[in-house]
């Protein structure tokens, strides 16, 4: 079941850091069942996330993030994990 977070964090973009308010998705995955009857197994999900918007003072500076900007935002998001969540797998 997803959840929608709101998480105050920093990015840096175009070598500038800014404050700003990620609000992003968790899916929490599922490790999957592997013991039992076959009808009953099933493979593992993993966790994911989803980035909805980065406002910083309003403005959503998602569109504006590079591919690599937008990997390290979802990284220090894993990495702090305990503010939303902390389990991947609920």
């Amino acid at each position: 079941m997803k959840r929608t977070y709101n998480y105050r964090t920093f990015i840096l973009h175009k070598d500038a850091e800014y404050t700003c308010v990620a609000t992003f998705n968790a899916y929490p995955g599922d490790p999957g069942n592997t013991s039992g009857p076959p009808e009953r197994c099933y493979e593992a999900t993993p966790p994911e996330l989803e980035l909805l918007d980065v406002k910083v003072d309003g403005m959503d500076m998602l569109p504006l993030l590079t591919e690599d900007e937008k990997l390290a935002l979802e990284e220090r998001i894993w990495d702090n994990s305990e503010v939303w969540g902390g389990n991947r797998y609920e």
